[in-house]
Order: structure tokens, then sequence, then C-alpha cells
């Protein structure tokens, strides 16, 4: 197989909208990664970003200190990973901050500050009919990082969320185009709304 490469340049004839994120993490007795996660997200992102990180514990076993300032620490009773979600997706809109999408995302689940600017961005200079589009990604394997876990999902009748494109390794050209066919998401492993 044979890739070519170019470049692409373009002007917008329209201003970037205001795109305001909160980022839920929800928790529960996982202290050192949710620490890290948090912090990783928090110290490589500008202060001037219009992201916010919000922690929700449902073990109720971090303590503000273990945070840099600007992340919200919120306990809650464990009600699970649903229950977290509502808690930060309720602490969002009540605060009055004009949030426009809340990303929802376990605890374990990585993703770079690089991520959260890319999707600032994206949000901001898509075109108004996707103004109101979820975005949705796929979740790498750490300890093999150019292996998909798995991509899009779907829901079974009265079961849970099966996954697509389970562990497809993106360093294979062949899986790669194997695996990009778009399909109907309906439920994603971390979300943006």
């Amino acid at each position: 197989m044979r890739l070519l490469g170019g470049a692409w340049w373009g002007a917008f004839g329209r201003e970037a909208r205001a795109v305001k994120i909160a980022v839920v993490i929800c928790s529960c007795f996982r202290e050192d990664i949710t620490r890290r996660k948090a912090a990783l997200l928090q110290n490589g992102l500008e202060p001037s970003l219009p992201v916010t990180i919000m922690v929700v514990d449902n073990g109720r076993t971090l303590s503000r200190e273990d945070f840099d300032p600007r992340v919200r620490l919120y306990p809650n009773p464990n009600t699970g990973g649903a229950g977290g979600f509502t808690r930060g997706l309720i602490e969002a809109l009540e605060s009055g901050e004009g949030f426009t999408h809340v990303l929802f995302s376990d605890d374990d689940a990585f993703f770079g500050p690089d991520a959260l600017r890319r999707t600032l961005t994206l949000l901001g200079l898509a075109r108004p009919e996707y103004a109101g589009a979820r975005l949705s990604g796929a979740m790498m394997i750490a300890e093999r990082p150019t292996v998909q876990h798995a991509s899009r999902e779907w829901r079974k009748d009265r079961g849970g969320p099966l996954p697509r494109r389970h562990s497809a390794d993106l360093a294979d050209w062949d899986q790669v185009l194997r695996h990009g066919v778009v399909l109907r998401l309906q439920c994603g492993l971390f979300v943006f709304y």
C-alpha cells in the first residue's frame, strides 16, 4: 500500500463560537489514578483555556489538598458511575458558568490535554448544523499504545454496551482501513455533550 502526503490550508469566513468545557471525572476508591489524571490535565492546560476539571468522588476518600486549587472536588455517596456523572452534570449546570459541553470520563480513562485543545477548536469551528453534535473517543491500551481496545459501542436489547472495533492495532494499515468504517454511534467510551 502506498500513502500520499499533503497539506491543506484554509480560512474560515466566520468567528469561532464560544466553547466552555466541564470535564467530569467520576472516581471511586482509585485515589492515585484520579490524582494523576487530574494533575495531567490541569498542569497541561493553559489557565486561559475555557476548561474546568471536576472530580466527583463516589468513594469519599479524596481531599481538597490532593488537587490543584483549580480542580473542583465533589464528595458524593457511592451512586455508581451514572450517579457520579449526574452529580457532575448538575454541578456544571448549576454553577452558572455557561458550560457549553460536558465531558464524562471514568477515572481510569486517560486522554491528554492536547485532546482538549483540539476539541475546543473543533467545537468552536464546527458548522452550525453540527453545533449540538456529540463527540466520543476510542479507548487505547496503555501498555500497547498502538492497540485500540474499543471504539464506538452499541447496545444489545436488554444488555449492556458491546464494543465495536475491539483490539485493532493501529500500526497495521490493513486493520486501520478495516476498522475505519463509520457506524452509527449509540454509546461512547467517553462522551462530550
